[in-house]
């Protein structure tokens, strides 16, 4: 008895390293899985936030249109797979990656390290992206950052934006969207006083509709943008990578950027 006894704390141990090793096993097959399940289906399904131009939005036609849209599908192609969007909304949208319900995210996405306590990143593939101000012209109180003390505000629910806002102790009322272009709505009905997201975002409605919007030059660092990849799968993530840099190498990204965007962000 006492011999068993002596035994058990060993048993327990040993125990415990066949169940760890068998966890990290399944952990890299998991990994491995995600990849094969891409290649076996021949479709990389692309979780996005579909109304948020110039990176994702629908057209006229009903169909999916945007930066992302082209980029993951000159992504998907060199896998030798199809891209199929999967609209989500953003607030919830690493919380779909988590359930399976997409291979990745590919929606605009800040490269965070809060974000990176729960999702892989690719290599970045929009260097720089700064937070801006979306205001209407006749707004006299507003030019830049620190004139939103005590202001209301809009911005995308999820979005960088909503994590600089919870940092910030000094603002008014903040009022979270399911998208953009909701919070441009209160914009211009006057329930809002300004919209904080993107400056890519704003660029392209100021384009839009000039006589409506103005956007001020302070720009607040947001970080790069990256594609969002499950934690359990690094192969995935170094074929996305290796996609990019082909990409980028062939001038993929340069004609992207000019289409979307109206320049070459590529270019130093």
């Amino acid at each position: 008895m006492k011999n068993m006894m002596k035994k058990i704390p060993a048993l327990l141990m040993a125990l415990t390293l066949v169940v760890s090793a068998a966890a990290c096993s399944n952990s890299a097959a998991a990994g491995k899985d995600r990849l094969a399940q891409v290649q076996e289906t021949k479709k990389l399904k692309v979780g996005m936030e579909t109304t948020y131009p110039p990176m994702e939005f629908t057209d006229e036609k009903g169909s999916t249109i945007g930066f992302d849209v082209d980029l993951m599908a000159a992504i998907a192609q060199k896998l030798g797979v199809q891209m199929d969007v999967v609209p989500t909304d953003f607030a919830g949208i690493t919380e779909g990656l988590a359930a399976n319900r997409f291979d990745v995210i590919a929606s605009g996405m800040n490269i965070t390290e809060k974000r990176k306590e729960s999702v892989l990143f690719s290599d970045p593939y929009i260097d720089a992206v700064g937070l801006s101000l979306i205001l209407r012209p006749e707004e006299k109180d507003v030019k830049k950052f620190s004139d939103l003390a005590g202001k209301k505000i809009g911005l995308q629910q999820g979005s960088t934006a909503d994590e600089w806002a919870r940092s910030q102790s000094n603002l008014g009322e903040v009022k979270e969207y399911l998208s953009i272009s909701e919070a441009l709505l209160d914009l211009s009905a006057g329930r809002i006083q300004a919209v904080v997201t993107d400056n890519v975002v704003g660029a392209y409605y100021i384009k839009k509709d000039p006589k409506n919007y103005q956007m001020p030059k302070e720009l607040l660092e947001a970080g790069p943008l990256g594609i969002a990849i499950p934690k359990d799968a690094p192969e995935l993530k170094a074929q996305i990578d290796a996609a990019l840099k082909t990409l980028k190498a062939e001038g993929t990204l340069a004609n992207l950027s000019e289409k979307w965007f109206g320049t070459n962000i590529y270019q130093k």
